[in-house]
């Protein structure tokens, strides 16, 4: 509790926004071992779209891991994107990198772009 009382002044809420100010981040900051960061860098580093996740699930799962490893939001966006390309989709990610990337969140609907028109192709292809 005296932890609580010493940050209270600077909290503006349980969680999201900026991770100084909300109390969930505080406390992971805080409390959370080497050894469990080190898990969760672990995840996120091996975390892989793979051929049976959809870019959807793959996003979800990156993020995650991602907000873990990176409470102060320290990370740039360019080494971001390289992380969330090098978990894609062998088969798009390429495509998706030569799009030219500003922000993870292009980088997410660029490859639900070219996944859907994959399987527009391959709809017609099996007809």
């Amino acid at each position: 509790m005296d932890y609580y009382e010493e940050e209270k002044i600077n909290i503006n809420g349980w969680a999201g926004g900026n991770a100084a100010n909300n109390l969930k981040d505080l406390l992971i900051a805080r409390f959370a071992s080497d050894s469990v960061r080190d898990v969760w860098y672990g995840n996120y580093l091996n975390c892989q779209q793979g051929i049976m996740k959809s870019v959807e699930e793959y996003n979800n799962c990156f993020k995650k891991f991602h907000k873990k490893v990176n409470l102060n939001n320290s990370t740039s966006a360019a080494n971001t994107i390289r992380q969330f390309l090098s978990g894609l989709n062998p088969a798009i990610a390429p495509l998706v990198y030569a799009s030219g990337l500003a922000n993870l969140d292009v980088a997410v609907n660029t490859a639900k772009s070219i996944k859907a028109g994959y399987k527009i192709i391959q709809r017609n292809v099996q007809q």
